[in-house]
């Protein structure tokens, strides 16, 4: 973890600082006012965030909490989870690429006041993440085993029940993540 926070620090450092700097000079300073302002402002979407977290992992956690042993039946069964698994971060994924670049379009129109616009985008970025997550079921159902099998090099055949059911549980993940950034 401290890796990845040294990674992390690095890479704005050398990145990020030097693009900034070509836009502003960049000035440090501690307001005690304004970081208060800030946080005020904020706090509701960092709980936001922190809960689309927890949302997005709770099964993980919930498979992890009742099979917490050794035992090999126990790593059976979380490997497979994680395996039926993937293919949500997919949707996710993919939703963020869509979204993301829109999201200043979706910001415009929230400050200009043109509040059927920013609805109209946010329903039809709604509808995108439906269509995805549609594809994506209908992809499960049709090739998500035997692809799933095939990659990981487990047997798979069983679950493909389980499969929709995590699909479908992307799907309201990128939803949830649609309104978050409306929000």
């Amino acid at each position: 973890a401290c890796a990845r926070v040294l990674a992390a620090a690095l890479g704005v450092l050398l990145f990020d600082a030097a693009l900034i700097g070509a836009f502003v000079r960049p000035r440090v300073c501690f307001d005690r006012e304004r970081l208060a302002r800030l946080a005020r402002s904020t706090v509701l979407l960092f709980v936001g965030s922190i809960l689309c977290l927890y949302i997005f992992n709770a099964s993980a956690y919930a498979v992890d909490a009742v099979y917490q042993g050794a035992d090999a039946a126990s790593e059976d069964i979380r490997y497979i989870y994680a395996c039926l698994f993937m293919p949500t971060s997919v949707i996710y994924l993919v939703c963020g690429f869509v979204f993301k670049p829109i999201l200043t379009m979706l910001a415009g129109h929230f400050a200009e006041g043109r509040r059927q616009a920013f609805a109209r985008l946010t329903v039809r970025l709604m509808g995108v993440a439906l269509g995805i997550t549609a594809a994506c079921l209908a992809g499960g159902a049709l090739l998500g085993i035997p692809v799933l099998s095939v990659v990981y090099g487990y047997d798979l055949r069983g679950y493909l029940r389980e499969l929709e059911i995590l699909i479908l549980g992307g799907g309201f993940n990128a939803a949830s993540l649609i309104l978050y950034y409306a929000l």
